[in-house]
């Protein structure tokens, strides 16, 4: 499923002109927190959602 919106996303940034070849990722939110951090945002409050891959 994650490679048909990959597939999906690239088609559609080569359609507007746009390369992409940057991989979706799923990190935690402690990652994601801690990126955000690192780039001068302040984190109130972070919540994570279970999602239904395998």
């Amino acid at each position: 499923m994650i490679a048909t919106i990959e597939n999906a996303f690239r088609k559609v940034c080569q359609d507007l002109g746009y390369e992409s070849n940057q991989k979706f990722n799923f990190p935690t939110s402690e990652y994601f927190a801690d990126l955000l951090k690192k780039n001068g945002f302040t984190i109130d409050h972070i919540y994570d959602f279970d999602r239904p891959t395998p």
